[in-house]
C-alpha cells in the first residue's frame, strides 16, 4: 500500500512538472492575445440607405456595408486602416469592446494603400512598432476581425521582405483581417496587413510597421499623399527563347511568351480602358523593359516606381512588340482607391499579377497554340 502512494505521488509530481513549460506558454499567449486585441478594432464601412451610391459585384449583387479591421496609433482618436475598405464609403463606425463609434477619413496614403481615421474618443491601447526592418522566420501572431470576432489570433511566420518594400507572412486572412496588425512575440507591431496572395488567401501582405510613424505624420499635416497610376498588370518574365525553327519575326510577344531572348522586362496581362497607358498605346502582350530610362527587372519593381511618381508626370516607357523596341512618353495618372477592389477580388492594376494553377495552364494551351501556328505556317512553306 505505501509503495503504490509512494508511486502515486512520484508520477503525479512528475507529470505536473512535466507540463508545467506547456502551462506557462498557454498563459504567456494568453496574456500576449488579451494585451494585443486591446490595439485592434473593427472597421464598418457602408452607404447611406437611399442615397443610390452602393458598391456592385461582377455578378450584380449589391454590398451594403464592409467590415475589416483598424490598429489604434496614438491616445488622440486615430486609427490606421487598409484603405480600400473604406475608400469612397458615406458612412464610418469603428467598434472596441461595447462601443461603436463614427470615424471620419483624416487622410489616405496612396502608395501603401493606408489611411488614417479619428474616432472622437480614446479607444484601447496605442499599439507600439517594432524597428526591426527584418523578420524572416519569426514566430508571428496576426490580429483582426474574423467573422465577427473583432480580434482574432492566427498564428504564422514572416517570411521576409519582397522587392516591393513590403512584408510577406504565412499566416490565413480572412476579408475581415486586413487593415489588422502582425505582431512579433514580444507585443511589438511589425506590419498593417493590407492584401493577401495565393487562391487560399494563406500569405498575408503588410507595410512594415518601422514606416508607419512617418506615414501617420505625414497624414496627420500634411493630408493625402498620392501615387502614380498607368493601369496596366503585369509578369515576371524569365530568358525566353526563340523556338530553333523560327524566323525572327515569327512570333508576336503575348501574355505568356515573348520572341526575343531577354532576362529584363515584364509582360502586361491587362490595359484598363482609358487608363495612360491605353491613351499612350500600350497593349496587351507588350514587353515594358524600362520606365524612365531605367531598366525594368521585376513587376514588383515597376509597380514600386509608378507608384512613386507625380501624377501628371512625363515619363519614357521603352517596350518590345513584335520584336521591335519602342519608346513612348507617357503621363502618369493618379492612383485611386475603391472598397469592392480589395474586398472582392477585383484586380488591382500597376500591382504584378501572381502566378496561379490557371494561369500556369493557360500557358500551357497558348504554347501549343503556338506551336500548331507554326507548323501550319512551316508547312505552307514546303
Amino acid at each position: 500500500m505505501a509503495a503504490w502512494l509512494f508511486a502515486a505521488v512520484f508520477f503525479s509530481t512528475t507529470l505536473i512538472a512535466d507540463d508545467r513549460p506547456l502551462y506557462s506558454l498557454e498563459s504567456g499567449m494568453n496574456e500576449l492575445v488579451y494585451r494585443l486585441s486591446r490595439s485592434v478594432v473593427t472597421v464598418e464601412s457602408s452607404n447611406r440607405p437611399g442615397q443610390g451610391r452602393v458598391s456592385r459585384l461582377p455578378a450584380g449583387g449589391v454590398v451594403q456595408s464592409l467590415i475589416s479591421s483598424g490598429i489604434i496609433c496614438d491616445s488622440s482618436g486615430h486609427i490606421v486602416v487598409a484603405a480600400a475598405a473604406v475608400a469612397g464609403r458615406e458612412r464610418i463606425l469603428v467598434t472596441f469592446d461595447n462601443r461603436t463609434l463614427p470615424a471620419k477619413v483624416v487622410a489616405v496614403d496612396y502608395p501603401t494603400e493606408l489611411a488614417v481615421l479619428h474616432v472622437p474618443a480614446r479607444l484601447g491601447a496605442p499599439v507600439t512598432y517594432s524597428s526591426r526592418q527584418i523578420c524572416a522566420g519569426q514566430l508571428v501572431v496576426a490580429m483582426g476581425n474574423a467573422y465577427g470576432m473583432r480580434a482574432t489570433p492566427t498564428l504564422g511566420f514572416c517570411a521576409g521582405a519582397r522587392s516591393d518594400g513590403m512584408l510577406q507572412f504565412t499566416a490565413r486572412i480572412t476579408s475581415g483581417s486586413k487593415g489588422g496588425g502582425v505582431f512579433d512575440l514580444s507585443g511589438n507591431l511589425l506590419g498593417v496587413v493590407t492584401g493577401s496572395m495565393g487562391s487560399t488567401d494563406a500569405v498575408m501582405l503588410a507595410v512594415p510597421a518601422y514606416q508607419l510613424p512617418g506615414i501617420v505624420e505625414f497624414l496627420l499635416t500634411k493630408g493625402d499623399r498620392p501615387a502614380g497610376f498607368i493601369g496596366v498588370s503585369t509578369v515576371d518574365i524569365e530568358t525566353v527563347d526563340m523556338p530553333r525553327d523560327a524566323e525572327p519575326g515569327d512570333l508576336t510577344p503575348s501574355v505568356h511568351a515573348v520572341a526575343l531572348s531577354l532576362d529584363k522586362g515584364v509582360v502586361v496581362t491587362y490595359v484598363v480602358p482609358v487608363s495612360p497607358a491605353a491613351v499612350a498605346g500600350i497593349r496587351r502582350g507588350d514587353v515594358i523593359t524600362g520606365f524612365g530610362h531605367q531598366p525594368v527587372s521585376s513587376a514588383a519593381e515597376l509597380a514600386q516606381w509608378v507608384k512613386q511618381t507625380r501624377p501628371g508626370s512625363l515619363v519614357s516607357l521603352e517596350f518590345i512588340r513584335n520584336n521591335t523596341y519602342a519608346d513612348i512618353q507617357l503621363q502618369i495618372g493618379r492612383k485611386t482607391l475603391n472598397a469592392s477592389q480589395t474586398e472582392f477580388g477585383s484586380t488591382m492594376f500597376d500591382e504584378p499579377s501572381a502566378p496561379s494553377p490557371d494561369s500556369l495552364t493557360r500557358l500551357i494551351e497558348y504554347l501549343k497554340q503556338e506551336v500548331s501556328r507554326l507548323e501550319s505556317r512551316v508547312e505552307r512553306f514546303r
